[in-house]
């Protein structure tokens, strides 16, 4: 065999093999994020330096579903933004606050206000991250990657940028530089060289070095701060660097950890910076939930959960649990799901119908014999979800009437779950018309001597701002959810089932109705169809179905030379 034949069966194997891998872990990957947006909008554009920094923040979520336990991260900065952060030092972070406990309905915008600490004299960056739990929203904190940022300045005075930091380029844990992650197996002892530098011309006392080691990130240390450690009395010269020795036990539980160092004194922050580390061993993680069925009222909970992040060892994790609790005011209720196993890097989607109509609170945890691996506890605001959504998403009077043409007369029927404000309307081709006003009525019912006319009915529905418009036929009865909807949705109606979210299709086909595709059946995960999103396939897949296609081409000409 010669040496094409050689490299195209070469070729043709390279590319069988990259396409399954390649599509299988970008699409997975996509999976975790929570789409929508940030805006950043500043009270002024230059503060003076008594005043603290305000503004607000317009957050957007593009979901069809609610975004419940967001958390917002603020980093204030200086200098110049790189990644990756360990490459240079020109960078540093001076502040950092969080706002928590945000919720934001489905395809729905909020506002939320900030007032940071006042500062200096100088240019500054705001960089603002959010998750959604552990769902990345907008970059990572923990890794300083993909901020939305937006410069403000204090004052117009002349500006030294001379600053007291911690080194990027040289902090190191167990000699890895970097928020990069190293590996350490649990409970075990590492060492960190931390190094400091004063640019500035004064000599500062009684700094203090804190260390802060959380799971996952930061974002999330007010809930499991597992470790923390000061370092204090420390001096630092005029234009002197020197580095900090820490000696640290790792946590007893596999997972990803942030390790936050601040660099401080009794009056400010002058510097924070991050590390990463990865305790080896089998694990599962929770990477995004989300709630389905506001609109319904027949409530779902849904959940990406992973595989280890443990990329040195490469565990499986197995017979593990994943258990749901769903609180009342007065009660709560599990529910537990077993698993057999799931590798790193593995992700897969759980849906659990929750039987209550009325909750204010869910945990989910991930078990393995009593331990508990990850966990993450959410306030539902199911009330304020539901009012939100029925003024988006208004529900239409139904409507009923019977027309008997022998006695002239017409029955209107109207019902709603809530009461009902809005105007009858009837009209022939001639000038005869009959209004009726209808205010606060939960069920209204009247009958009307008409004409034998060729006659119109008009519902105006001030609460759903719709007007539903009918022809009346003589001597048939009509459900008029059926008939004739200015807005466009005749011959619709309202879905008995529910609208399958993001990344799930219905089980079974689908019936157009006013909301959208509505599923009579279950929705399930695209995950467990193997569904593949073209768009994203990384370039390696591009490259390898190129390979394919000229491979072919010269196994075709090599076959036509030969005869």
């Amino acid at each position: 065999m010669g040496l094409k034949e050689n490299i195209l069966i070469i070729s043709i194997i390279f590319c069988f093999l990259t396409i399954p891998v390649f599509s299988q872990a970008i699409s997975n990957y996509q999976n975790t994020f929570w789409q929508g947006s940030i805006n950043v909008i500043f009270d002024k554009d230059n503060f003076s330096e008594n005043e603290n920094i305000t503004g607000k923040i317009i957050l957007s979520n593009s979901e069809d579903y609610p975004l419940l336990n967001g958390t917002i991260v603020l980093n204030i900065s200086q200098g110049t933004f790189s990644y990756p952060s360990q490459l240079s030092d020109s960078d540093n972070i001076l502040d950092y606050s969080k706002i928590n406990n945000i919720y934001v309905s489905a395809n729905s915008i909020k506002e939320i206000n900030f007032n940071l600490p006042n500062k200096s004299s100088g240019k500054y960056r705001l960089d603002i991250y959010a998750w959604v739990m552990k769902s990345n929203l907008i970059g990572s904190d923990s890794i300083y990657v993909s901020p939305v940022s937006k410069e403000f300045t204090v004052n117009n005075s002349p500006i030294d940028y001379s600053q007291v930091k911690i080194l990027r380029t040289k902090t190191n844990f167990n000699n890895v530089v970097g928020p990069v992650g190293f590996a350490t197996k649990t409970n075990e002892k590492y060492f960190g060289k931390i190094f400091i530098q004063n640019d500035s011309n004064l000599k500062l006392n009684d700094l203090t070095l804190e260390i802060q080691i959380c799971d996952w990130s930061v974002a999330f240390c007010d809930s499991n701060n597992l470790f923390s450690k000061s370092i204090t009395n420390i001096g630092l010269n005029s234009n002197e660097a020197k580095s900090i020795d820490v000696n640290l036990i790792s946590p007893l539980l596999p997972s990803a950890y942030e390790i936050k160092m601040i660099l401080k004194d009794s009056k400010k922050i002058y510097s924070i910076y991050s590390s990463r580390m990865i305790v080896i061993g089998p694990t599962a993680k929770i990477r995004k939930i989300y709630i389905d069925g506001i609109g319904t009222n027949n409530y779902s909970l849904n959940t990406i959960y992973a595989g280890s992040p443990d990329h040195f060892t490469y565990p499986i994790f197995e017979n593990f649990t994943i258990e749901t609790e769903v609180y009342s005011s007065s009660s709560s209720k599990k529910y537990a799901e077993q698993i057999s196993s799931i590798k790193t890097n593995e992700l897969f989607s759980y849906k659990l119908n929750i039987d209550e109509k009325q909750f204010d609170k869910i945990c989910q945890r991930i078990k393995q014999d009593n331990v508990v691996y990850d966990e993450e506890c959410f306030s539902v605001p199911l009330n304020d979800l539901e009012n939100e959504y029925s003024l988006r998403y208004p529900k239409v009077v139904d409507v009923n009437y019977i027309y008997t043409e022998s006695s002239n007369n017409l029955q209107i029927n109207l019902s709603k779950e809530i009461n009902i404000n809005g105007k009858i309307t009837i009209f022939d081709d001639s000038d005869f018309v009959i209004e009726e006003m209808i205010i606060d009525s939960k069920n209204f019912s009247k009958s009307y001597t008409v004409k034998k006319s060729n006659l119109t009915l008009v519902i105006d529905d001030y609460d759903a701002k719709k007007q539903l418009i009918y022809t009346i036929e003589a001597a048939k009865e009509n459900n008029l959810v059926n008939e004739i909807d200015v807005n466009k949705i005749e011959n619709l109606t309202y879905c008995k089932g529910q609208i399958c979210g993001e990344n799930t299709v219905c089980s079974k086909d689908t019936i157009d109705s006013i909301e959208g595709k509505c599923c009579t059946s279950e929705c399930i995960s695209v995950i467990e169809g193997n569904t593949l999103d073209l768009i994203t396939i990384p370039l390696i897949l591009f490259v390898a179905i190129i390979i394919l296609i000229i491979s072919i081409l010269i196994f075709v000409s090599i076959l036509k030379r030969r005869e």
